[in-house]
């Protein structure tokens, strides 16, 4: 046939009439993903017409292995990516997840944490990826750490010499004479939806530098392109509005007044010294982040908030092999590392999904997927 749509569809009704339809379709899907992809999902909704127990045994056959036994093969990621999006996919009523009971709980939950484990792969293609971010966020993202701001995680850049700027800018001698910490990820719309919640938007304390521009009264915040005052950034579509994707539509001054709420909100909850304040960073601290500093620490995790005044340095380090490097990971633009054109993603990401574009301090997302403001403006 002249149509590939419809070769799919007639390969989806004749297997799912044979005797051994799921797991022979899912031992296909698992190893050529892109060639079976559509046939499975045919397959699928034909059978969750039916009834939902037979939609569910494609997907315990594409996704069978609880988490404990998960095999770190390429093919049960795609078999685990496939899975979700037939569920996702399917009758409103089969799909909603929050409606169907403890049974398939456990079946929910391995699907969860396959999404969570091949967001960091990096055989995985980036679109593949973005793909099961969004998928995630729509079956329940289990990562604390990107939803809620009690559970940000942190890294730790030490003060010392690096190289800022590029070209005729380029300053070799450049030093920040202090440590700071700056976030793991971008601030993601859970986490911003917090200080929405918490009335943010209507405390004067949080926003001098709005007051001073007239961008601020009691109705809320009022910015040169609003033509009203308001309470939560500006709307956009899914996939930009997902949880677990990074905040989009806020000013420098949300930004900022994000921020100020944050330092009171933790040093409320004694996740925060008193004497610590959060910020937004300046360029030279973005940058720094971003290129990493002539020597660098060795052993450093991402921690929480919690565990910042107790970590100690290793006192390991070594020498920044591409201390004037372009981007974050070296100096070749790369789709796989970070969105942007060339990913052809064209929307924001799940933060997390590109793993192999940390910075040399272990921070994700300083290049592609959104904008990013600093107080230096």
């Amino acid at each position: 046939f002249p149509h590939r749509t419809f070769q799919e569809y007639l390969a989806a009704r004749h297997l799912t009439g044979i005797e051994f339809y799921p797991d022979t379709l899912a031992e296909m899907s698992r190893t050529d993903l892109n060639r079976w992809r559509e046939v499975a999902l045919l397959a699928g909704a034909k059978a969750g017409r039916g009834a939902p127990a037979a939609l569910w045994s494609l997907i315990d056959a594409l996704c069978y292995r609880p988490p404990a036994q998960r095999e770190d093969g390429l093919a049960e990621s795609c078999g685990v990516l496939l899975a979700v999006q037939a569920l996702v996919e399917a009758d409103e009523q089969i799909a909603n997840v929050a409606a169907l009971g403890p049974r398939y709980g456990e079946k929910v939950d391995r699907l969860r944490d396959g999404l969570r484990y091949l967001l960091r792969r990096r055989d995985l293609p980036a679109l593949e990826r973005a793909r099961g971010g969004r998928f995630l966020a729509k079956l329940g993202d289990p990562r604390p750490e990107v939803l809620t701001v009690e559970a940000m995680e942190l890294c730790w850049v030490p003060a010392g010499a690096f190289v800022m700027g590029d070209g005729k800018e380029r300053y070799h001698h450049e030093a920040l004479t202090y440590d700071y910490w700056i976030s793991h990820y971008p601030v993601t719309n859970a986490q911003f939806a917090q200080f929405v919640q918490a009335d943010g938007y209507h405390n004067a304390d949080y926003w001098p530098e709005a007051i001073a521009a007239k961008f601020w009264s009691k109705q809320g915040f009022k910015g040169i392109w609003d033509s009203t005052p308001r309470q939560a950034p500006h709307h956009y579509r899914e996939p930009f509005n997902l949880t677990n994707h990074p905040v989009v539509g806020v000013s420098w001054y949300e930004a900022l007044a994000f921020t100020r709420w944050l330092t009171v909100h933790l040093q409320q909850q004694a996740l925060l010294p008193r004497d610590w304040q959060i910020t937004l960073p300046s360029e030279a601290e973005w940058e720094k982040a971003a290129r990493g500093g002539s020597d660098l620490p060795i052993g450093q995790e991402p921690v929480s908030w919690g565990k910042l005044s107790v970590v100690r340095f290793t006192g390991k380090t070594a020498a920044n092999a591409l201390a004037e490097r372009q981007f974050p990971w070296g100096d070749e633009a790369d789709p796989e590392r970070a969105n942007y054109d060339a990913t052809e993603i064209a929307a924001t990401n799940a933060v997390g999904a590109f793993a192999g574009g940390a910075s040399p301090y272990g921070v994700e997302e300083l290049s592609g997927n959104v904008w990013e403001w600093t107080r230096s403006i």
